[in-house]
């Protein structure tokens, strides 16, 4: 299995707090101190997790965008797009005559 992403889906796209989402879903890659463009200054050390273009994040980020949706007075409605529940592996038949060995 890959990653597993979610989506945001909203009417009015424009009123969502992209800065806020941004920065609760991104953080300073600490390696990155020692690497050439940082050291330039032509990057500033921070991995951002939000694909703005199509608006998904890794799944595991949901509670923290959930947060803060929320606190912006937006409604948060889970849409699972896949089935979460376990596929039958077996075909159990009751069976009356068991016996166990004392």
């Amino acid at each position: 299995m890959g990653p597993c992403f979610c989506r945001i889906k909203y009417k009015d796209m424009a009123s969502l707090p992209l800065a806020d989402l941004d920065k609760e879903t991104s953080f300073f890659f600490k390696p990155a101190v020692n690497m050439k463009k940082y050291k330039e200054k032509m990057w500033d050390g921070i991995i951002h997790l939000l694909d703005k273009n199509h608006m998904s994040f890794p799944t595991g980020l949901f509670p923290r965008v959930e947060h803060v949706l929320k606190s912006h007075g937006h409604r948060v409605v889970v849409k699972k797009l896949y089935n979460d529940s376990p596929e039958r592996e077996f075909d159990w038949k009751p069976n009356n005559n068991l016996s166990f060995l004392n």
